[in-house]
């Protein structure tokens, strides 16, 4: 069995909008706390809560925030900490211990257990998710959904658009290539230049999709400069140099 992750487009109205965000909000906030109680004990006794100690000290405690988010939450810090500690013993680099999450490090909310947690309607262009979260989420499934779903990550992009990521087990896929090929060899070089050269001799011109727009990135980029950190309008700045 191999896991692939599907990525849809949401379509969310303004009451759901907030209903995200104040679960977006509450779950770091719902981090940061069992990161603290982990400082805490680690400092006193110089051990670890596990994971269900955590669940337990934060069970009931999430108004906007599904419980079975919560115990996602405490897996996800406690198999930080696990990476840390292997990390540590075996001298590996580059490995830190878990660290407080800022809201512009903050984008994604998990969904444990598809079919339970959250489903799509019958009429597959609705995401049903709990009632705090928004319900009825209108979706646009542009392709189709391979292998059984099992878990779901609603995430914030820098564009503003909430994006749902099913993650699905499938079957692994075999390969089987034909004894015989009609067609001849051909040879394929990419490059800077040209963006593509065959063995007979055509080229296909390089796009330049970063120069054709580093215009316009660079006026965007200086307007999201001078707004003042933090502001509104430096967060919407920040997401017309994402757009472009």
């Amino acid at each position: 069995m191999s896991m692939k992750t599907f990525e849809y487009r949401l379509f969310v109205k303004k009451e759901q909008s907030c209903k995200l965000m104040a679960c977006l909000r509450e779950s770091r906030t719902i981090y940061n706390g069992m990161l603290e109680m982990v400082k805490a004990q680690d400092e006193q006794d110089g051990t670890f809560p596990s994971k269900y100690e955590l669940e337990a000290a934060f069970k009931g405690k999430g108004e906007h925030v599904p419980a079975t988010t919560i115990q996602m939450l405490a897996d996800r810090l406690s198999k930080s900490l696990k990476r840390f500690l292997v990390a540590k013993q075996n001298d590996i680099p580059g490995i830190g211990f878990p660290r407080f999450k800022k809201p512009n490090r903050w984008h994604s909310i998990p969904l444990r257990q598809y079919g339970k947690d959250c489903y799509l309607h019958e009429d597959k262009t609705h995401l049903i998710v709990p009632k705090k979260m928004g319900h009825f989420l209108k979706i646009k499934l542009h392709r189709p959904i391979e292998g059984t779903p099992k878990t779901v990550h609603l995430v914030l992009r820098a564009d503003g658009h909430w994006y749902a990521l099913l993650v699905c087990e499938t079957e692994p896929q075999h390969e089987h290539l034909p004894s015989t090929c009609e067609h001849p060899d051909i040879g394929l070089d990419v490059g800077l230049k040209s963006f593509l050269t065959d063995s007979e001799g055509n080229t296909v011109e390089n796009p330049r999709f970063y120069r054709t727009s580093h215009r316009t990135l660079r006026r965007k980029q200086r307007t999201m400069c001078r707004r003042k950190k933090g502001s509104h309008r430096r967060r919407q700045a920040a997401k017309n140099v994402a757009k472009t």
